[in-house]
């Protein structure tokens, strides 16, 4: 055995040398091509917990064999996985300015509510939100929420439904998108609501899905041809245009701005920060752990994209998700205030 150890010992630190490149290309791959290349596009949306597995396995042998001090760059590697490509946040809940205003806002993606609407309804009530923002939702989701938050206005405008203890005013449903020879829906409203905050232009969101590209992509994989490839470019196109359709709406903004909902936009994604990435995240300025809300209803949650964002008037305290399965996504809540200036 101790003639094999020097063997083991080249063939680990070997090992660890691949492992820690391949972690580094990886987040490399995502954080500078992102959605602009099909394959850095696809693995955003992959469960990233298996890099983990890798650094794991290839310390084993470093521990047993050396050489160990390179057991300090698989944990740098494990690092960069865990906050960089994972997205873990140890930020904790801010303290509330004494006498700032304060609301609590939730979103939730209501999945057609083709699992459990009265388990939906219990846990977005339990959450006792002032202003509720679903997407994906249907008249019978909306009518069973309005039932659960008596008092409350509502308004309504294709897949997206509002309820807010405050008055709501102005609902603005923006103009189509131009997409190659159609015009497509821009996925998203505007509405302004008279809190005790101020009034704020709250918008409710939900860009396309990647859904279809990430089936275009397995096509494409198993040697599809240049359909499965403009099929991606499409999606992931029209996912561009409309959060660069919110984001221009929102800069334009009289009242301070709120932006929630599904987002289809993971941690890395390139769309995510250049188009809406000057607004504060809640989890990120607030949360602690992980905050995955999708998928629901598999073995575990890997993906944060349902997201709550705001201006820089407001100041976010506190955020949460939601832990039942009424719906394909957890729940995200965020409490909000308004600091005097």
């Amino acid at each position: 055995m101790n003639e094999l150890t020097p063997r083991f010992r080249r063939l680990a630190g070997l090992a660890s040398g691949a492992s820690v490149g391949l972690v580094v290309l990886y987040w490399a791959a995502l954080r500078f091509l992102g959605e602009d290349f099909w394959i850095s596009g696809a693995l955003l949306y992959a469960p990233h917990l298996i890099l983990l597995l890798v650094l794991g396995v290839v310390a084993l042998p470093l521990l047993l064999f050396g050489p160990r001090r390179l057991l300090l760059v698989q944990a740098g590697a494990a690092a960069l996985v865990l906050f960089e490509v994972m997205g873990l946040v140890l930020s904790g809940p801010a303290p509330q300015t004494p006498g700032a205003p304060r609301m609590r806002v939730l979103t939730f993606n209501a999945g057609s509510g083709r699992r459990s609407v009265a388990e939906l309804v219990r846990e977005l009530a339990a959450a006792q939100p002032d202003l509720v923002l679903l997407q994906e939702s249907e008249p019978h989701v909306n009518d069973a929420v309005a039932a659960a938050l008596p008092g409350f206005h509502t308004l309504t405008s294709t897949q997206f439904f509002i309820a807010s203890e405050y008055p709501l005013s102005d609902l603005v449903e923006p103009p189509k998108i131009p997409l190659g020879d159609a015009e497509r829906s821009p996925r998203f409203v505007r509405v302004t609501v008279d809190t005790p905050l101020g009034k704020l232009d709250v918008f409710n969101i939900h860009p396309i899905s990647p859904r279809d590209a990430l089936e275009a992509v397995r096509g494409a994989v198993r040697g599809g041809g240049s359909d499965d490839r403009a099929d991606i470019s499409s999606n992931t196109e029209l996912r561009r245009r409309q959060a660069q359709a919110i984001a221009q709406m929102a800069r334009a903004s009289a009242h301070p701005v709120v932006i929630a909902g599904d987002t289809n936009l993971p941690q890395l994604s390139r769309i995510l920060a250049d188009s809406l990435g000057q607004w504060q995240d809640a989890f990120a300025a607030v949360g602690r752990g992980f905050g995955y809300t999708f998928p629901v209803g598999r073995r575990f949650a890997w993906m944060r994209i349902d997201r709550i964002l705001a201006g820089p008037e407001l100041r976010f305290l506190r955020v949460g998700t939601g832990a039942q399965r009424g719906s394909d996504h957890y729940l995200l809540w965020a409490d909000v205030e308004r600091p005097p200036r």
